[in-house]
């Protein structure tokens, strides 16, 4: 046996290229299931340690705590750690632009908070002691009021108050609710009552805090001061984090008081009445907010609809990856097959046992692995450490922002790829062992057993004959008698083209569900004002600043159609939302924008339209996404409002007295700048300026600029220093969002290089396994087209027939793998469907380029082996026994 074992690695020395080639396959198979597998787990991980840095590092918050009950949160023996804010009250913020937020927000941080809470400093430093300060630039940006550090303000600090009820962070200026909680409305009558009056020193700034710690409703700008000794009578609220977040649900029901299995009962089957909501809640020892967030990621833990989704999808690509890596290991075993069977033949003839033949290939299998399988998963983790810090450099660099990604490794999918390759290279192993086990010495020697001639089955269709001649009659026998090594080939190209069509629809789905979470905006700055007369110049002025790298000014226009004419033309999805909520008006208001000129053209370009085509119509944008909850499941949908199209004409009235048709040059989901965000459900119209400007007096005095900026906050500083202070304009809801801008276009980036990377890995794959497959079967038929050659086939017609087979190869392969594909691309529908509802899109750019490139590839591939094969000599490739 150990002489059988020599002679296998001898004979994996003798033929370099097929062994070169099976242990690439084996490491490209290895690596894909190890690398997307830690590319997963470092996606994950960098959206924890992303969220810790967004929305503070805690689970649980226990707000309006009694200062002499901080500590039993604070000592709970599965509170790993915790930290506390303060907040000491409101203080008028003199000069403030945004008459919604009048107000700054004292708060005071204990040092953990500071370390803690998502606070993101931008210049100078935290503070040391009760008398310093820092404050937020959104106070700079929103409010138009600006300080420096080193200032010193004195604040009086008091609390709001309106019509006897004291209003708290929850309040939007000048809104109160009763004592239960209910909205009573509206008033003028809000009044700060003056407590106390502090000098303090700014000496940081910070970017505007989160969500968390900052709500957008909230009528006070965040200034934060240090927490030295918890103050006696001011509202309190501790962050936990737990130890074990498997026992969150005991953990917090033992810190607010109350049952465990009420509470857990409360958080994964939320009471559908308010009645039993509040007889909760009112039991409850202290308010408690759960960090969902952060939660969520940790324990993957989603809403129903998204968990289903992410599991499904997750299952559908872990098998195509599966499916990818194993045909890929099988493959470079099956396809030499035949050469291996005449060895094995030899070795039986000199007294070779079945059982020792199965062992030595076995041992082979043993020997390729243990290269491969190492290689591949170092290959896998290398790859992916790469990515993420060329990712990492793109984003710091690139797009301007800080953002960490962590890198970790899964030693599950390590386990599971060791044993995913293995078990693949036995079993492939193990067939070629038992066949080559069953034959007799004398017919694996004369190696006939996979060409056999019956004359029914060489019968060449007439077509084929009519077509393509003597040479495509040749071709199409030599594919019959080959079956076996046809088969795999064609097998090859077929799992490569349906992989390749499934993820183009998977990487189309998941850039179409990620949209719903991440806006994918074209603008980071935006101005408005309440007259567009007089202040058109002025945004004017703005779009030439030499920080503007792209503008739309946007003019509005209310065309009021009748609800009678529209009802035929609602898509199913609109008539259920409308029966749903009860919102059939006799009229409805559609609006009609126009972008400027520069942003028009661009805009049209983008969708491959001709200005003299379209400057007379308008362009509908009706796409919806909407969450609904269906059977207590919650879900996004995506559809569209109308189904109106090109050519169809659309009439209403502008000012209820002026008849206004509208013929649609097309309706599209493609969105202009400033309206990444903007839906509604009656869908809006874009015209020319040409067009609106028709129409002068119904023109809305209402109009906005939005700016894609080089720098928005030198933008902002011009714009201040020129325009805010001017007399006569009426310049407002300045809005430099370039942070929320930079932290979206980051997620895009992530998701975006993680899909395309995923794609190419699996093209890359598929390309190998083409390339294996159809150069060893070509090498393997050597003495067989040398056999041709020595009675009497030319080179042009040797060639004619090569390229024929090439022909047959490509176009069985695409018969069958694409609608294979398209399968495929079906289930990745309905799996991404789980979650948002959309509608089912024929992958056609991956079908055309499946056809495209295999044309390419077999064909390069062929000639490729065809010039090594006709510069080789006919006698000696006949005498030769080894590739």
């Amino acid at each position: 046996m150990e002489l059988l074992n020599r002679l296998t690695i001898k004979n994996l020395k003798l033929n370099k290229k097929r062994t070169i080639v099976t242990i690439i396959g084996i490491i490209l198979a290895t690596a894909l299931i190890t690398g997307v597998a830690t590319l997963v787990s470092s996606f994950r991980e960098s959206i924890i340690v992303s969220e810790k840095q967004q929305s503070g590092n805690y689970h649980y918050s226990f707000s309006n705590v009694p200062t002499d009950e901080i500590k039993y949160i604070q000592n709970n023996r599965n509170v790993e750690s915790s930290y506390v804010i303060q907040d000491i009250g409101y203080s008028m913020l003199e000069g403030s632009k945004n008459e919604e937020k009048p107000y700054l927000y004292v708060r005071a941080f204990d040092k953990e908070a500071l370390n803690n809470s998502g606070i993101e400093l931008i210049e100078g430093r935290f503070p040391e002691n009760e008398n310093e300060i820092i404050i937020s630039k959104h106070i700079q940006t929103n409010a138009g009021v600006k300080y420096n550090i080193g200032d010193e303000i004195t604040l009086d600090i008091g609390k709001r108050m309106l019509d006897g009820y004291e209003l708290d962070e929850t309040n939007a200026y000048n809104e109160y609710y009763d004592d239960e909680g209910k909205r009573l409305g509206e008033s003028s009558n809000e009044e700060l009552v003056i407590e106390k009056t502090q000098t303090y020193k700014i000496v940081g700034v910070i970017e505007r805090p989160s969500f968390t710690l900052e709500n957008y409703g909230v009528p006070g700008y965040t200034v934060i001061t240090l927490l030295e000794q918890p103050y006696a009578n001011k509202k309190t609220t501790v962050y936990a984090l737990y130890k074990d977040i498997n026992k969150e649900y005991e953990t917090t029901a033992n810190i607010i008081g109350v049952d465990v299995q009420e509470f857990e009962k409360f958080i994964t089957s939320r009471p559908s009445s308010m009645e039993d909501i509040d007889k909760f809640v009112n039991n409850v020892k202290y308010d408690w907010n759960r960090n969902d967030s952060l939660l969520r990621w940790q324990k993957l833990e989603f809403s129903d609809s998204n968990t289903t989704m992410l599991f499904t999808v997750s299952a559908v690509v872990i098998v195509i990856i599966m499916v990818t890596s194993v045909f890929c290991i099988r493959n470079s075993f099956a396809i030499s097959i035949t050469e291996k069977i005449r060895q094995y033949g030899m070795l039986a003839s000199v007294g070779a046992t079945p059982k020792q033949i199965k062992k030595n290939v076995l041992y082979e299998g043993l020997i390729l692995g243990l290269i491969g399988i190492p290689i591949g998963i170092l290959s896998g983790l290398g790859a992916i450490f790469i990515l993420l810090k060329v990712v990492e450099k793109i984003l710091n660099e690139g797009v301007g922002l800080e953002f960490d990604l962590v890198y970790k490794t899964s030693v599950i999918a390590i386990l599971v790829s060791i044993f995913l390759s293995a078990i693949t290279i036995y079993l492939s192993a193990k067939k070629s062992a038992k066949k080559a086990a069953k034959i007799s010495p004398i017919e694996a020697i004369r190696s006939n057993q996979d060409i056999q001639v019956k004359g029914k089955k060489l019968k060449t269709p007439k077509v084929i004959k009519k077509v393509f001649g003597i040479g495509g009659e040749i071709a199409y026998k030599n594919l019959k008698r080959n079956n076996k090594k046809y088969r795999t080939t064609v097998i090859s190209i077929v799992v490569s083209v349906a992989i390749f069509i499934a993820m183009t629809s998977f990487m189309g789905y998941a850039f179409k569900t990620s949209s719903i979470y991440y806006t994918d905006y074209n603008y980071n700055f935006s101005i408005g004002t309440t007259n567009i007369n007089n202040d058109y110049d002025i945004f004017k002025k703005i779009s030439e600043n030499e920080q503007v790298k792209s503008f739309s000014i946007s003019r509005t226009m209310l065309l009021k159609l009748d609800v009678n004419q529209l009802l035929p033309h609602y898509s199913d999805e609109t008539n259920a939302y409308l029966s749903e909520y009860d919102e059939m008006n006799d009229n409805i208001e559609m609006q009609i924008f126009a972008l400027g000129k520069e942003e028009y053209d661009r805009y049209i370009k983008e969708l491959g339209l001709k200005y003299d085509d379209v400057k007379d119509k308008a362009i509908l944008i009706d796409n919806m996404v909407e969450y609904t909850t269906i059977d207590g499941k919650s879900s996004y949908k995506m559809y569209r409002v109308y189904d109106y199209n090109k050519e169809d004409k659309i009439s209403g009235t502008l000012n209820d007295d002026i008849p206004l048709t509208l013929e649609i040059a097309t309706a599209t989901d493609v969105r202009p700048m400033g309206k990444s965000n903007f839906y509604t459900h009656a869908g809006f119209l874009v015209v020319s300026d040409e067009f609106m400007d028709q129409y002068k007096e119904n023109i809305e005095p209402e109009a906005e600029i939005f700016v894609d900026a080089e720098d928005a906050d030198v933008l902002q500083q011009f714009i201040e220093e020129n325009y805010l202070t001017e007399d006569g304009n009426s310049l407002e809801g300045l809005q430099n969002i370039d942070s929320y801008v930079k932290q979206d276009k980051a997620m895009w980036l992530i998701i975006s290089i993680f899909l395309y990377g995923f794609i190419t890995v699996i093209s890359l794959i598929g390309v190998t396994n083409i390339f294996n497959t159809i150069t060893t079967n070509m090498e393997l038929r050597q003495k067989e087209f040398a056999n041709l050659k020595s009675i009497g086939m030319t080179k042009k017609e040797f060639n004619k027939m090569i390229r024929l087979e090439s022909i047959f190869y490509g176009t069985k392969s695409l018969v069958i793998g694409i609608p294979i594909g398209l399968v495929l691309s079906y289930f990745l529908y309905k799996a991404f469907g789980i979650n948002a509802e959309m509608d089912y899109i024929i992958p056609v750019n991956g079908i055309l380029i499946s056809i495209l490139v295999v044309a390419i590839l077999v064909g390069v591939i062929m000639r490729y082996s065809l010039n090594k094969i006709n510069k080789q000599n006919i006698i000696e490739t006949i005498r030769k026994d080894n590739i």
